[in-house]
């Protein structure tokens, strides 16, 4: 009885109607480079400056690197994103589980700073060769940590984004108990259904997903199997919709879907800055 009322206060149920997918998949190479955060005044500024400095090295290289484009993107909002991670951590998590008769996942992550500041992104007008890959990353500051990617999932799209958008960013990381190609898969196809059948308490204007490569290349990570770009109109929309009661419902129905296939994943609130 008690379970049951939970459960119907907690969760949203899935809409009669799915929002049908605006986008496809695109088959880019590209490379995502993330500005670790630093300690001390001024960290996001010092970082957005190295990402920013990188990114016009690369735009100059364009033609020998066969760069398409090239973007930098800026931390926003560190204490949100903190709040963001609350919602993930284990205790939350279990109750919701317990709730709504789903098995406990592993420990989730929980920080008071974000790990990244910052991020630089690469995509290649054709698939680079590994020298390429090695003089970018040779390139590039230390202290940036890179994802090569050469699937991205559109799974929804509706809109070309404006100054004021921002992105709710996961850094999608697999439970121990599955493999890469098994989190990718759910991720895109279970996990995609999900928030497309209820995009109308979301109110994204884009929602993608970037898949890690099966063996990333040398010098990029391995630690994380993907990245959700989850694009919102503005930084007060984040804000306004997360006090709305149902978005919270739907939090709690999203992230017990996740537990299938993430674990320990990072949030960050990232801006798009500059583009060449």
């Amino acid at each position: 009885m008690l379970r049951s009322l939970l459960s119907r206060v907690l969760f949203v149920r899935v809409s009669s109607g799915a929002t049908e997918p605006l986008g496809d998949d695109d088959r880019a190479v590209i490379l995502t480079g993330f500005v670790a955060h630093r300690s001390g005044l001024r960290t996001s500024s010092r970082a957005l400056a190295d990402a920013n400095s990188f990114a016009s090295t690369a735009a100059d290289r364009r033609e020998s690197w066969n760069v398409d484009s090239v973007r930098t993107l800026r931390g926003r909002l560190r204490w949100f994103a903190g709040v963001l991670r609350f919602t993930r951590t284990r205790p939350i998590v279990r109750f919701l589980c317990w709730t709504s008769r789903q098995p406990s996942p592993p420990a989730y992550h929980l920080s008071l700073s974000p790990e990244y500041d910052a991020a630089v992104e690469l995509r290649f007008a054709s698939p680079p060769p590994p020298s390429v890959i090695d003089e970018v990353i040779a390139a590039a500051p230390d202290g940036i940590d890179w994802i090569a990617s050469s699937e991205q999932v559109f799974v929804y799209d509706t809109e070309d984004p404006d100054a004021s958008s921002i992105f709710v960013c996961f850094l999608v990381h697999r439970p121990p108990t599955i493999t890469r190609h098994e989190c990718q898969t759910y991720w895109k196809t279970e996990h995609a259904q999900l928030v497309l059948q209820n995009m109308r308490y979301l109110k994204l204007t884009q929602y993608l997903q970037v898949h890690t490569t099966a063996e990333p290349p040398p010098g990029c990570l391995d630690t994380y199997d993907g990245i959700v770009y989850a694009r919102k109109p503005s930084t007060w929309a984040v804000i306004r919709q997360l006090l709305h009661i149902n978005e919270f419902r739907f939090n709690d129905t999203l992230v017990v879907d996740e537990t299938h296939f993430t674990s320990a994943t990072p949030v960050l609130l990232m801006q798009p800055d500059r583009t060449w």
